[in-house]
């Protein structure tokens, strides 16, 4: 059997097969969240133990120290010398009625094994030494007892670039002085030449010790008054026992002294100690507020920090003081009415009196519930007129500049509320939150359909004959000839998982926390036509992208009340019928939801979908009959889009939370590093 060509062209088919189906089926795994506990479960403390946590807190020093700049004087060439021997290593020595330069070269030689040079008149001196010690001793012993020796013999050993210098001290020369300063034994050069310390008051100047370490210590002691110190001249182990006998004198004046603060509530603090001191002196027990020395009680007035603080001889006295002050302390007889400040420890004095403004007035309270833009706003408006509230018995006003609460009330009333303001009263917690927002997309698209293509030029090309070849365009059927081909593809694709946010931050117990991340698109606005200017239309923008809202709640259980408002929102690809007017598809959750601390809250739920056939044809080919199917393309598509919302809250209840919360943050940063 003989075919025929069709036309005068050969025309080759060839079948290239690149592939049947592009599917993604594997799962996306996301990361569990770096506040979520690691098997440790939350137990909320309670609110006797935060507010003893809380007042230690505020008891802790706020001093900043820096080392001593003289620190580094204590580190002297005298000191370096005998440190340089190892106080482990032993050895013996056994030197009879030898020369002073023989004895050096045995020491230092051949024992320590260090470098020396002698002066003219170490060489020829004739003098013998002898130093036998029948126990081994250490390197930094044989070095001490050998100094010492060469002292007795008129000698001084010094120390340059590891090299010991030893030569005759020259007549009217200075001698060998080490130098030290401080007051703690290790501060004291160790070394057996003479040594000068200086030696620093502590707690005030007590000059008055010279004439007797003179007397008793044999050293020469002089004032360094420029230094608030005592120059302390002799030998290392004289020297020592003056340092001792000065740390024993060298305390504060009112070391012996018992120490306790009280901050009064009813009265001023200039009112409770002039009461006080009256009361004592009548008692028999000397009082006073003005520095007198020799009194058994000395008062001192804080009057900016509202606190009295007592010094006393005895506890007994200093008992007899709180007695006193708890009788005085009371709410005034009667029905006076006087005026009383409390200023928070741990609150704002805002919250404070937000929350018993509805309680004393009756009137509508602000909202104890802010965020930053009303934070802003309530500070403006606060500015104009304080918060205030008032009845027939009882008048508070909100001080913000000193943060107080000024009440005017009689004594019996401010005694009945006070109990409650100091419930109020508590440190504010904090909640890290990490939200996740992403989009679970599955899109089955299914295209189908032939590409038809002409060329222009005249040449026949043979192109992957009776090959197949699996790539990403699906099943494709080639048709080759010389003037085009026509091609057929089948193709099926895929997808997961996108995440469209993950923002991590920190708010407060009761404020609403905000992310918005998007765009502003211009819309049209109003139009408004006039006779003579024509029309004119305005430009609105409409905000687009990720608008979450977060209001955390915790209760005393450690429970986190989170009220959620989620929006989602993007341009559609389908034009509107109105010019300037794009269609916005948005998608809102609002909820409120319930979450221990660490623990991961998902809600779902909202799917979008959009369907799709797009026909693609060769006009005039694809009308043929029967044949017409292979100049046509349909492309069809299913868009199934939901969207996914995580929340983790992780309660911060102490710098120690907040440091594992921060450890865990940044190990998720490859490139960034943040120094503590």
């Amino acid at each position: 059997m003989q075919f025929k060509p069709l036309c005068s062209k050969t025309i080759i088919i060839s079948l290239l097969l690149s592939g049947c189906q592009t599917t993604k089926n594997e799962l996306f795994l996301l990361e569990s969240s770096y506040l979520e506990e690691k098997g440790a479960e939350y137990t909320a403390p309670s609110v006797d133990d935060k507010r003893k946590v809380d007042e230690e807190k505020l008891q802790t020093s706020s001093f900043e120290y820096f080392p001593n700049q003289l620190s580094e004087l204590n580190n002297s060439k005298q000191r370096s010398n005998l440190n340089k021997f190892s106080d482990d290593e032993t050895l013996q020595i056994s030197a009879d009625s030898l020369a002073v330069k023989d004895f050096l070269h045995h020491v230092f030689g051949e024992l320590l094994g260090v470098s020396y040079i002698l002066g003219d008149s170490a060489t020829s001196d004739t003098q013998e030494m002898t130093l036998n010690i029948q126990k081994p001793i250490s390197q930094r012993k044989l070095f001490s007892l050998s100094e010492e020796l060469l002292n007795q013999k008129g000698y001084i050993v010094r120390y340059n670039d590891d090299i010991y210098y030893i030569h005759k001290t020259e007549q009217g020369g200075k001698a060998n002085v080490a130098y030290g300063y401080g007051n703690s034994v290790s501060s004291v050069p160790e070394t057996a030449s003479d040594i000068i310390q200086y030696v620093p008051f502590k707690y005030g100047t007590q000059y008055t010790l010279v004439p007797t370490l003179n007397q008793l210590f044999n050293v020469q002691v002089g004032i360094a008054s420029a230094n608030n110190a005592l120059s302390i001249k002799g030998k290392r182990a004289e020297v020592l026992k003056a340092l001792d006998f000065i740390q024993m004198l060298d305390i504060p004046s009112l070391a012996n002294k018992q120490i306790a603060s009280y901050q009064p509530v009813y009265h001023s603090v200039k009112e409770l100690t002039e009461d006080l001191q009256q009361l004592l002196e009548e008692e028999g027990i000397s009082a006073t507020s003005t520095g007198e020395s020799g009194k058994a009680v000395s008062f001192v007035m804080l009057e900016r920090a509202g606190k009295l603080v007592t010094f006393a001889n005895e506890i007994e006295a200093l008992k007899r003081v709180e007695k006193w002050v708890n009788v005085l302390d009371k709410p005034s007889a009667g029905n006076d009415r006087a005026y009383h400040i409390y200023q928070p420890q741990f609150a704002r004095a805002t919250d404070v009196g937000q929350s018993l403004q509805l309680l004393i007035s009756g009137s509508p309270a602000v909202s104890n519930r802010t965020s930053a833009e009303s934070e802003n706003n309530n500070t403006n408006s606060q500015r104009q007129g304080a918060l205030s509230a008032s009845n027939k018995d009882l008048k508070m006003v909100v001080d913000e500049r000193s943060n107080s609460l000024i009440i005017e009330s009689s004594g019996e009333k401010y005694r009945q509320i006070l109990p409650l303001i100091k419930r109020l009263d508590v440190m504010p917690k904090q909640v890290m939150l990490e939200v996740v927002i992403a989009e679970v997309q599955l899109n089955g698209k299914f295209s189908q359909g032939v590409n038809f293509t002409l060329r222009n030029d005249q040449s026949a090309n043979i192109v992957g004959a009776g090959k197949f070849n699996v790539g990403g365009a699906g099943l494709n059927y080639i048709l080759k000839g010389a003037n085009g081909e026509i091609a057929l593809n089948m193709l099926q694709t895929d997808t997961n998982l996108e995440i469209l946010s993950r923002p991590s931050i920190v708010v407060r117990d009761g404020v609403t926390a905000s992310i918005v991340a998007g765009d502003d698109i211009p819309t049209v606005g109003k139009i408004v036509t006039d006779p003579v200017n024509g029309s004119q239309t305005s430009i609105e923008y409409r905000k687009t992208g990720v608008q979450l809202s977060v209001t955390p709640t915790i209760n005393a259980q450690g429970v986190v009340i989170m009220e959620i408002s989620q929006r989602i929102s993007s341009t559609s690809p389908t034009s509107s019928e109105l010019e300037g007017a794009p269609i916005v598809a948005e998608r809102t959750i609002e909820t409120e939801v319930v979450a221990e601390s660490g623990q991961t809250v998902v809600l779902g739920g909202l799917m979008r979908e959009n369907n799709s056939i797009n026909d693609r044809r060769v006009p005039g080919f694809s009308s043929i009959p029967i044949l017409g199917k292979l100049f046509d393309s349909t492309e069809t598509g299913n868009d199934k889009v939901e969207l996914i919302v995580m929340v983790t809250p992780k309660i911060i209840e102490s710098a120690e939370t907040w440091k594992a919360v921060k450890k865990e943050f940044m190990g998720r940063f490859q490139y960034l590093k943040v120094n503590d």
